[in-house]
C-alpha cells in the first residue's frame, strides 16, 4: 500500500485478500465454518462489517486526501483570525508514518498523521511566538524525535501483534474468546498512541505549550 500525504508517501504491506478480492481481518473461510461463524455473529459481527473489512489502498488514499484538505481549511480559518501565522506540527512525526510502522498505523489502527489528535498549531516566527505565547514551530522532526517516536510506536505495534496472534491462534484451535475483546484491544492501542503523541511533543515544546495549543485551537479543557 502506498498512501500519499501531500508529497509524502507511506509504504505498507498489503494484507492478503480473500477469494472474492475483499481483504478481511478474519478471513471469510473462518466465517463459513458453522461453529466459528455462529459465534462471531453472536457477537454482532459480520464478515463484511466495517470492523472486519480492511480498507483498500484507494479508500485509504481518499480518506488521507480528505483529512489533508480539512486540515488545510482548518489552519486557513485560524490564520484569517490571528495576528501572526501558525502552521500544523505533527506530534508523531510524518516520517514515522512512512516506514516500517505505516501498515500498523494506517491499516491496523486506521489513524492518520494529519488527524486533529496528532496536531499542534504553532507560530511560524518569533513575533507570533510572543503574540500567542507559544513556542515557535520546530520544523521537521529531528533525528532524536523521530527515533523516539519509532521506538515507542514499535512497542505498541509489538503488543498489538501479540494480541492479534493470540486471538488468531486461539480461534484456529476452537477458542474464540479472544476475538470478542479484540476491538477493545485496538481502541486501547489507539488511546495509547494518542497519549504517546502528547508525551513526545512535550519533550520538544514543553507540556505547557502542548496544553495551551490544544486548548487554544482545539478547545480542549
Amino acid at each position: 500500500m502506498k498512501v500519499v500525504f501531500g508529497k509524502r508517501a507511506a509504504a505498507a504491506a498489503a494484507p492478503t485478500p480473500d477469494a472474492d478480492s475483499v481483504t478481511r481481518a478474519i478471513p471469510k473461510s473462518l466465517w463459513e465454518d458453522s461453529a466459528v461463524g455462529d459465534f462471531l455473529r453472536s457477537l454482532g459481527a459480520s464478515p463484511d462489517g466495517p470492523t472486519n473489512v480492511v480498507q483498500s489502498q484507494s479508500e485509504v488514499q481518499a480518506q488521507a486526501d480528505h483529512l489533508a484538505e480539512l486540515s488545510k481549511q482548518f489552519v486557513a480559518r485560524w490564520n484569517a483570525r490571528l495576528p501572526r501565522e501558525v502552521a500544523p506540527w505533527a506530534m508523531v512525526p510524518y516520517a514515522c508514518w512512512q516506514g516500517e510502522h505505516a501498515d500498523f498505523l494506517l491499516a491496523d489502527l486506521e489513524m492518520f498523521p494529519m488527524d486533529a489528535w496528532n496536531t499542534l498549531l504553532l507560530p511560524i516566527d518569533e513575533e507570533g511566538a510572543l503574540a500567542l505565547e507559544l513556542p515557535r514551530h520546530p520544523g521537521v522532526a529531528d533525528a532524536q524525535h523521530l527515533a523516539n517516536a519509532n521506538s515507542l510506536v514499535g512497542e505498541l505495534r509489538e503488543e498489538f501483534a501479540r494480541h492479534h496472534r493470540e486471538a488468531s491462534d486461539n480461534a484456529a484451535s476452537g477458542d474464540f474468546s479472544a476475538i470478542e475483546g479484540f476491538d477493545e484491544v485496538r481502541e486501547h492501542t489507539r488511546d495509547n498512541l494518542k497519549g504517546m503523541a502528547r508525551g513526545l511533543a512535550a519533550r520538544i515544546v514543553g507540556e505547557a505549550a502542548v496544553l495551551r495549543s490544544r486548548q487554544m485551537f482545539f478547545a480542549e479543557k
